[in-house]
């Protein structure tokens, strides 16, 4: 589930609201909103993790768009190494393909959506229960920005971040 332009506390808060459902696997991908709070994140996102109780999760790098981020980065590979269930997607190197990113050198292009898409999937196995089915969102609020990097009231964004689904695929 996802909102554009949320920190590592909207990933705590939508792992709050939904665990209930039944996860199996997780993806977590946070950190380009990153406040400069290093104890903070690390804090936040070790919860995250930790929440999976030993459920397969990947974390994703993200792209080193600022110094800062490569604080975020050290912090999920750090986590990711501690952890037998954790595996590190590597965006910061993918993000850095051409055409992957839009002129402002973080969002997403539509070949940056699909790049991610096609890397995530095959990182998951088949779902224990079929048919395996992705929850559905039920965040939609993408008022902090468009997921292609537009401002909000530009008339150039989309919405809320498509949903990878597949009938074979784990929640």
């Amino acid at each position: 589930d996802a909102e554009v332009g949320r920190p590592v506390a909207f990933g705590q808060e939508v792992m709050n609201a939904r665990w209930d459902e039944g996860w199996d696997a997780g993806l977590i991908f946070l950190g380009n909103n990153y406040d400069g709070r290093n104890d903070d994140f690390f804090a936040r996102y070790t919860a995250l993790i930790d929440a999976f109780e030993g459920k397969p999760i990947v974390v994703v790098t993200v792209t080193e768009f600022e110094d800062q981020q490569t604080q975020v980065n050290a912090v999920i590979e750090g986590l990711a190494a501690a952890r037998d269930n954790v595996m590190v997607l590597d965006w910061k190197m993918i993000s850095t393909y051409d055409g992957v990113r839009s002129k402002d050198g973080l969002h997403l292009t539509d070949l940056g959506r699909q790049v991610l898409a096609d890397t995530v999937a095959p990182l998951f196995d088949v779902a224990p229960a079929q048919p395996g089915k992705c929850l559905d969102t039920k965040y939609s609020d993408d008022s902090e920005g468009f997921p292609d990097g537009a401002s909000p009231g530009s008339g150039s964004g989309s919405g809320s971040f498509g949903v990878l689904e597949s009938s074979s695929r784990s929640k």
